[in-house]
């Protein structure tokens, strides 16, 4: 039995709703994480490196959000100003992009100015032990978010054109193996609250992206559908494109 137009609505409205309330839990879980990272006490280096601790899970809380909210745009397009959602998805992933980038340095600028470890040897390559495994994820997807982030920041350049689109999809193995990176040395990881909302934030990635991958493959489907009760298949295509050719030659 189909649904009504009003019913299909008010079903979209309620998973808008459900979705809010799960982001709303893990704000809340991540205001609790601030408390408890933030040194009460300590000299400026413990602070710096706090604060880089706080900007690289804000950062991937965030970019979690912007993935979901790009993979769910079709529903929310129908309920939501299409224009004014993606200016706001657009702002959020620059956000979420910058508490990134700020992570590894404000880190090893409190580690530099505790005299733990030189400031660039986070920048010399090493897969000696797991430690230094989950470090290059990182360091690998820092570099695939800054490159992502400068396509986005010139998405209107006559050189990118429509093609910016295929390379900012490197935020998806960015962002995993952020999370990667995140779950296995993460200074706060052991935190209960931490690796809850950690864990949240890859399934909730993983519902949105089968979500549109479904979506992807449904649609085209349909345009396939679509092609063949209105005659044009790929074999009449082909065979119109032939004689327009020759017709051109003669």
């Amino acid at each position: 039995m189909s649904l009504r137009f009003d019913q299909k609505i008010s079903l979209k409205r309620m998973v808008v709703a459900l979705y809010s309330v799960f982001w709303i839990i893990i704000a809340l879980i991540f205001i609790v994480s601030i408390a408890r990272m933030f040194p009460l006490e300590g000299d400026i280096s413990d602070i710096v490196y706090a604060m880089g601790k706080i900007a690289g899970i804000f950062g991937l809380i965030l970019l979690a959000f912007v993935i979901t909210s790009k993979c769910f745009s079709n529903p929310f397009n129908r309920i939501f100003d299409p224009v004014r959602l993606y200016r706001a998805i657009l702002i959020l992933e620059v956000i979420a992009l910058t508490m990134i980038f700020l992570h590894p340095i404000m880190l090893v600028l409190g580690n530099w100015l505790a005299d733990v470890m030189e400031p660039f040897l986070i920048l010399i390559p090493n897969l000696s032990t797991r430690f230094h495994i989950y470090v290059a994820h990182g360091c690998v997807a820092f570099l695939m978010l800054f490159v992502s982030g400068i396509v986005l920041m010139n998405r209107n350049s006559v050189r990118l054109n429509r093609h910016w689109k295929y390379i900012h999809v490197l935020i998806y193995p960015a962002f995993l193996l952020s999370l990667m990176h995140a779950h296995a040395i993460g200074s706060d990881a052991s935190e209960p609250l931490v690796a809850y909302s950690l864990n949240l934030l890859y399934y909730a990635v993983a519902v949105a992206i089968t979500y549109r991958l479904i979506e992807l493959l449904l649609n085209a489907r349909k345009r396939q559908l679509r092609m063949y009760r209105e005659g044009r298949t790929p074999r009449k295509q082909a065979m119109d494109k032939a004689k327009k050719d020759s017709s051109v030659k003669k």
